[in-house]
């Protein structure tokens, strides 16, 4: 229904996402990553990925690290419940609307930024 798989994940606002686990490709993992964390089921990948990077520190050095965002749609329709031991405490759909509310109140990471305002921007 045109919105967002919105989640918030200590203390900021976030899309599902995860790391890749041996053997699996970057459309399994999507697909595995929204089940996992927000009990979304029946998920198919729409078009094409989104990527964006941020370095963070690993082991006393700089990584750059690759995030493919995929859109998605679902016919599922039962309660979300987030993935409380990865740092979820929220899950819902959101409309491009509540998106822009909701970032100006608390804000995301800067690398999804563009993703959010592409998304909000597509549906005004």
């Amino acid at each position: 229904d045109d919105k967002l798989l919105f989640i918030f994940r200590n203390g900021k606002w976030d899309l599902p996402k995860g790391k890749r686990e041996e053997g699996e490709g970057i459309v399994q993992t999507a697909e595995r990553e929204v089940e996992e964390e927000c009990r979304v089921k029946r998920c198919e990948i729409t078009g094409p990925a989104v990527k964006t990077y941020h370095c963070y520190i690993h082991k006393g050095a700089f990584a750059l690290k690759t995030t493919y965002w995929f859109p998605m749609k679902t016919d599922y329709a039962k309660k979300l419940k987030p993935q409380t031991a990865e740092g979820i405490s929220a899950v819902y759909w959101a409309t491009p609307e509540l998106i822009k509310q909701r970032l100006t109140e608390i804000p995301s990471y800067n690398s999804l930024e563009e993703v959010f305002q592409d998304f909000a921007i597509q549906d005004a």
